[in-house]
């Protein structure tokens, strides 16, 4: 089915792409590894670039560095220029020409501003001199809708009608390609950034002209607009505004030609099983790779296997396309220019590490990726006002859940999950805190479960069961994880459902609890509903204003997985693969966030967080 995707623009297949060939030239390039690549797909170097950039003791290391990268895009273009024969339209050979002629100017520009800045590194008057050349340089990237970023493709396209319709090379103008522009604006941003960290340092940033307008332009410039959605067109439409479909900055160019198609591997439900993989590709070079397949449950057998992108988000090999492509470069640039653009330094402070007063708890987090990986992560410090940036390294902690269907945790250590046959089976991870693969042996604790539309805790060892009528059941598995027998279970299939109907629960899309009574759900619309169960101790049907649910926050539509955290802290993760931190203050009813902590997480089955639990012993 790979074969019915094609990663093309206006309906025509692309046959020769600037963007492809300088990979080529890359690849088979004499200076070897090429640090070119660097620049594109790495975070690392720019930012040491900047720190080093910022020290004066190290501004010529840094020049050096940049002098070494400049030369070798340099080599790059020049190979690329000799090869523009290899296209077959004159048009496309000089407009690509015309395009790399200019970027060679850029890029001679911007080395000889290195040089001065090399020549005389503690000299104030050639710093205010050199950034607000670079800067007017830098803003050249961003003229006429992006020119220097538009460049000239053969295309296959149809032509003649009846037996005489074919295939035949065409010109296509004015498509835009990250690269090989992508890597010349890069070191303008960063020459033009360090040579006005140096002035401003100095006290002097009052001779930098136009400096305010300059860094909001370059901001929107690498910036990604939080609704914007690269798929908007392909989806229902649920907003008057055209333009969430439509990229308006480099960085949404970019993203907005990395794309991921979700295909069934098999037409109908098997086993409760349907099998799905992914198709990535680029419009800026036309190529294309498949991905590993995975599973999704299905309540039944012979079910049409179909599957929206909505509710699976990026795929791993999707958000690694686009951070190759120059994304997270970009979203560091994005990051850097925000803060400077609001008074702040260009590199973010250090703290010492000691407290200064109220402590803060941490989340642990469980990631169950389409592979069946289970990837752990702990945001320390997670309920700090204004969220934390205290993140240990992510881990993997266990693999083969792939066949199953439902996860939660019920409290501390106590994992559960559900397999598609209904079964409940309950695990301890006892090495919750650490993140190790420290797991006790798998107990089945109970059976029937794939019945229910959302199977979620409370925390505590409550577990709650909501049918697809709408009914709502608790349950409280007094046995823990490893209590498998039927006296293990208190208030066995106990309804709960208030006066007030739940029927609208099984339909949304996501539904959780936050512990003490505090269940969530996400509407399709997008709102955020709350529900208060007081007699969640003891599973009686005592429910805050009788079960209505209430509304408490919008926005919640771009989120394909969501849970909340101890002290009314939420994480959440949107399709193309950012990790959001929210807050919610109850005594004003306001939000703190969404504040993006992460980038580039794979898609996941699931997501969920450890809640307040019970200590059982030692297992």
């Amino acid at each position: 089915m790979a074969d019915t995707i094609e990663f093309v623009e206006n309906g025509v297949k692309l046959e020769y792409s600037i963007a492809s060939k300088m990979e080529e030239v890359a690849a088979s390039a004499a200076l070897g590894v090429l640090s070119i690549w660097s620049i594109v797909g790495a975070v690392a170097f720019v930012v040491n670039i900047i720190k080093t950039l910022s020290e004066d003791n190290t501004v010529s290391e840094a020049l050096v560095r940049l002098q070494r990268q400049i030369d070798e895009i340099k080599a790059v273009v020049t190979v690329l220029d000799g090869r523009l024969d290899e296209l077959t339209h004159d048009v496309a050979i000089v407009a690509n020409h015309s395009k790399l002629i200019i970027l060679q100017d850029y890029a001679d520009g911007i080395q000889g501003l290195q040089t001065q800045l090399l020549d005389r590194p503690q000299d104030i008057d050639t710093a205010v001199l050199v950034a607000n050349e670079a800067g007017v340089l830098a803003d050249k990237f961003l003229r006429s809708d992006y020119e220097i970023w538009r460049w000239a493709d053969i295309v296959l396209d149809w032509r003649g009608e009846g037996a005489n319709r074919r295939l035949e090379p065409q010109v296509a103008l004015g498509h835009f390609k990250n690269v090989p522009t992508l890597p010349v604006y890069i070191l303008a941003l960063v020459t033009w950034l360090g040579a006005r960290e140096k002035v401003v340092r100095a006290g002097q940033a009052n001779r930098l002209a136009g400096d305010a307008l300059r860094l909001r332009r370059h901001l929107a410039a690498v910036s990604v607009r939080t609704e914007f959605d690269k798929y908007y067109a392909d989806r229902p439409a649920t907003s008057t505004d055209d333009l969430l479909g439509i990229p308006q900055s480099i960085a949404e160019n970019i993203k907005y030609r990395i794309r991921a198609y979700i295909l069934p591997s098999t037409r109908y439900s098997q086993n409760n099983k349907c099998h799905y993989y992914h198709v990535v590709g680029s419009l800026m070079t036309g190529r294309r790779k498949p991905t590993p397949s995975f599973e999704i449950y299905m309540p039944e057998n012979n079910v049409l296997c179909t599957l929206s992108p909505d509710i699976i988000g990026a795929s791993e090999e999707e958000l690694q396309m686009e951070t190759e492509a120059g994304l997270d470069v970009l979203a560091e640039f994005s990051l850097l220019l925000d803060r400077v653009a609001n008074g702040g330094p260009l590199l973010e402070p250090i703290f010492p590490p000691f407290s200064h007063g109220e402590g803060y708890s941490p989340a642990f987090l469980y990631m169950v990726l389409l592979n069946g990986d289970v990837i752990w992560r702990c945001n320390d410090s997670a309920n700090r006002p204004g969220g934390s940036t205290e993140w240990r390294e992510p881990k993997k902690i266990k693999e083969g859940w792939g066949q199953h269907a439902k996860f939660f945790n019920a409290g501390g250590q106590s994992i559960y999950y559900i397999d598609d046959a209904g079964k409940l089976f309950g695990q301890k991870h006892k090495g919750l805190v650490l993140g190790t693969n420290d797991w006790s042996e798998t107990v089945q604790v109970g059976w029937g479960w794939n019945s229910f539309a959302h199977v979620f805790s409370g925390g505590k060892n409550v577990i709650y069961a909501i049918e697809s009528g709408g009914a709502m059941r608790w349950y409280r598995h007094i046995g823990g994880p490893l209590g498998g027998n039927l006296s293990d279970w208190d208030g066995y299939y106990k309804d709960i459902t208030p006066a007030a109907t739940l029927a609208g629960l099984p339909s949304n899309r996501l539904v959780f609890s936050g512990g003490e009574g505090h269940i969530y759900s996400v509407t399709n619309t997008g709102e955020l509903c709350h529900l208060e169960h007081r007699g969640y101790r003891d599973g009686s049907n005592d429910w805050a204003y009788g079960g209505t649910p209430g509304f408490i926050g919008g926005g919640w539509g771009q989120y394909v997985q969501a849970v909340a955290a101890p002290d009314n802290v939420f994480y959440a993760i949107t399709a193309d693969g950012e990790l959001h931190w929210r807050r919610y203050i109850t005594d004003t009813r306001t939000w703190e966030g969404p504040i993006t902590m992460l980038r580039g997480v794979p898609a996941c089955r699931a997501m969920f967080a450890s809640m307040p639990g019970i200590f059982h012993g030692p297992s």
